[in-house]
């Protein structure tokens, strides 16, 4: 562990793009100390005041009580999927495998979506494995557990969201913030979760800001 007097000399050997690229990593990992002296060279640096305003949001955690009520939000909005709000929104992990006779491709599926498109999906993946998963030595083994690992995770939707969205909402702690965790923001994170290429993050946020304040 570094002291403070480590980290300033440290930092002051740092050029300003490598302060830059140390502030838009993940600022959350960072100790206080080193937040200290991360912002003291934005200062000194006379650095642009949005980097500030940057690590302030991602630093600003969720309480216990604030991360429940993000998530009994999400599980009240639309299913990414179906694009239905019949159901409540759950946890969804399920893979499927192809052999390729001398090697092998796996395809992973982590997301927030409703019960039935969660059963459809992993009923799909299950019938895909089981006619492609089986073309290759390595493959043929793997497939097994595969397989089973789908029908295990069908108990578990309610652990496996409670886990996806903690980490959705902590991920994009300061997406939220400043965005005031709307309805549209926790929306966008659970769209972008389903489907990465839904919207660039930044897009959003200066169209959401610039409707806000119309």
């Amino acid at each position: 562990m570094f002291t403070i007097e480590e980290l300033r000399e440290n930092y002051e050997n740092f050029d300003d793009d490598q302060i830059i690229k140390l502030i838009n990593s993940d600022v959350k990992a960072l100790t206080e100390p080193a937040i200290i002296v991360l912002k003291e060279q934005i200062v000194k640096r006379e650095l642009s005041a949005t980097y500030l305003e940057h690590i302030n949001l991602e630093r600003n955690f969720f309480s216990s009580r604030e991360k429940e009520e993000i998530q009994r939000v999400i599980k009240y909005l639309k299913c990414p999927c179906c694009k239905q709000d019949l159901e409540r929104l759950t946890g969804h992990s399920s893979s499927r495998r192809t052999g390729l006779f001398i090697a092998y491709t796996k395809s992973d599926k982590n997301y927030i979506v409703c019960s039935s498109c969660s059963k459809k999906t992993t009923k799909n993946d299950i019938i895909y494995s089981l006619f492609m998963g089986w073309w290759s030595a390595k493959s043929f083994f793997m497939n097994f557990y595969d397989i089973g690992n789908n029908i295990y995770k069908t108990n578990r939707r309610e652990q496996l969201f409670e886990k996806m969205s903690s980490e959705l909402i902590f991920y994009n702690t300061g997406f939220l913030r400043k965005n005031q965790c709307s309805k549209e923001s926790i929306n966008h994170i659970v769209k972008e979760l389903y489907n990465p290429s839904y919207q660039e993050m930044e897009d959003f946020q200066n169209i959401y800001s610039q409707e806000k304040h119309q």
